[in-house]
């Protein structure tokens, strides 16, 4: 039973450091999507103005 608390424990701890990476990836993921919408919306405008 102690064994498999530790182990359970390690494996929470695994998983929430895997999420919190996860997490981070995911933001500059978005920071870039967000950039590249710009740069695309900002294209389109000058596109249409020639």
């Amino acid at each position: 039973m102690v064994l498999y608390l530790v182990i359970a424990k390690a494996a929470d701890t695994s998983r929430a450091r895997r999420n919190v990476y996860i997490d981070n990836n995911n933001a500059v993921v978005d920071a870039n999507n967000q950039a590249l919408a710009q740069s695309i919306e900002q294209t389109k405008q000058e596109i249409f103005t020639v």
